[in-house]
């Protein structure tokens, strides 16, 4: 590292290594090589601390946020060199990105994470199964349901369902949203880092208002060709850009 008044060694797991990224408060991301593999770092007041807790091979560190959350790469093994990309969170530890995607995703595997911005927003690039076989970049950004979303009942496709959001504000509209494949869609006039739907080519099912319980109930006929498929439904109030849970039922 550089300072003013020169370059400061950051130390070392016992060989040689990189630094890639520093946040504005001087904590550093990278990574060092231990005598047998590589692990990520973070660097801070003075010490480099190993945060690989992953049971793959080694690891690289490529971006931080100032909130301290580090993002980078897993390698599996020397033989095996598959990768998939992690978020580190003090007291959580190495988390693989992919195992926090919404169900039913197109995206096989998020294999490398550049960056994190300090909303949480990370960038890289990965797989999408319904793409070629090339790398695909990404915006992964994390979602904070306000309102509850039930299940539909009787959850049979081919008759009439019911399905009841919660916790609204009183006169609220409420659209039911749906689709087929998890993912990711922007909202039209709200702000990504406000709310995005966790639904790929969002379809709205129907509207409904919020009583003065902060309850908005939609009924309608399930099509029968749903039956035996998992379908995903998401409430959104646009008005405030408010996010409900995703629900993800299979239709009897």
């Amino acid at each position: 590292m550089w300072r003013g008044n020169g370059a400061e060694w950051l130390g070392s797991f016992g060989r040689d290594g990189k630094a890639y990224a520093v946040s504005d408060s001087g904590q550093i991301a990278g990574y060092s090589r231990a005598p047998l593999d590589e692990h990520a770092f973070l660097w801070q007041d003075g010490e480099m601390f190993d945060i690989h807790d992953h049971p793959w091979l080694a690891s690289y560190a490529n971006g931080i946020s100032n909130n301290g959350e580090v993002v980078g790469v897993l390698i599996e093994s020397d033989y095996d060199p598959d990768v998939t990309a992690f978020l580190w969170r003090d007291g959580d530890g190495m988390l693989e990105l992919r195992n926090m995607l919404p169900p039913k995703s197109a995206w096989t595997n998020l294999r490398q994470a550049l960056d994190i911005n300090d909303f949480g927003q990370i960038v890289g690039y990965g797989y999408r199964s319904d793409r070629n076989s090339y790398n695909h970049g990404f915006l992964m950004t994390p979602v904070y349901p306000t309102f509850t979303l039930d299940q539909p009942t009787p959850g049979t496709a081919g008759v009439v369902n019911t399905i009841t959001a919660r916790n609204l504000t009183p006169g609220s509209r409420v659209y039911f949203i749906y689709g087929m494949v998890g993912g990711g869609s922007i909202i039209p006039r709200c702000e990504i880092v406000e709310a995005a739907l966790q639904i790929d080519d969002p379809v709205i099912a129907g509207t409904a208002i919020a009583n003065a319980n902060g309850v908005a109930t939609l009924v309608g006929k399930v099509p029968s060709k749903w039956a035996g498929q998992d379908v995903l439904i998401q409430g959104l109030v646009s008005s405030e850009c408010d996010i409900s849970n995703l629900v993800v039922v299979k239709f009897e």
